[in-house]
């Protein structure tokens, strides 16, 4: 089969906007959908207003991995595997988009994303929003299939993190706000410093008890979403 020319504009601006796993969702969109446009992309999958971006979002992340409109659905109907090994097997340098096409879906990209749209809803006239919340009133919720990697975390490390607490948040010193309905035992949340999602790229382990921390629900919310990147 062989493979259109990569055709790169070099202008990163819109790839550096957004993260991994939009650009991941965006590519696959592209390469196997032979029917989507850059404009539903934008709307789908970038939570943005079509009539606002006119697609120029997703075309830009395209246009900077080099694929340009003779990608558009060249990959209808081949399984993704296949697809992998065709381009790691052209003399093309397809490393980056290979990249996006192998990305693994975390929870935490799912919980972004699902943010991302709030935050773009937030920023609609009231009108508007309001109209597109009437416009859901009949359409029931739908059950999707997700799936998603995440590391398995020691449950030694936690139960220890909790016990080490004794009932007390390790930030603001507060009692856990309740009691667990099934033990009855203090509340809270076992929070890592660094994050296990950047595990990979590392080569200390950071399951350990040095860098967890036994958290409130607020304070550990915070620590997700707060303005100060120095809470903990």
């Amino acid at each position: 089969m062989p493979i259109p020319a990569l055709e790169s504009t070099f202008r990163d601006t819109e790839y550096r906007r957004y993260s991994s796993y939009l650009i991941s969702k965006v590519v696959l969109e592209y390469l196997f959908n032979i029917t989507t446009s850059s404009r539903k992309m934008d709307s789908e999958i970038l939570s943005l207003d079509p009539s606002q971006t006119r697609g120029w979002q997703s075309w830009g992340i395209l246009q900077f991995l080099g694929l340009n409109d003779t990608f558009k659905g060249f990959f209808y109907g081949v399984e993704l595997k296949n697809v992998i090994q065709l381009l790691e097997d052209d003399l093309q340098d397809f490393e980056l988009i290979i990249s996006h096409l192998k990305y693994k879906t975390s929870v935490t990209d799912i919980r972004d994303h699902f943010q991302l749209q709030v935050e773009n809803s937030l920023k609609l006239p009231l009108n508007q929003r309001l109209q597109v919340v009437s416009g859901y009133e009949n359409t029931m919720p739908k059950l999707k299939k997700v799936v998603t990697f995440s590391y398995i975390r020691n449950p030694h490390i936690v139960a220890q993190a909790l016990f080490r607490a004794q009932g007390k948040c390790e930030k603001c010193g507060k009692n856990a706000p309740f009691r667990r309905q099934s033990d009855g035992t203090p509340y809270l949340e076992v929070h890592h410093k660094i994050p296990l999602s950047k595990q990979a790229n590392r080569e200390d382990n950071l399951d350990t008890l040095e860098n967890v921390l036994a958290l409130c629900p607020n304070c550990h919310r915070k620590a997700h979403f707060g303005l100060t990147l120095d809470f903990i």
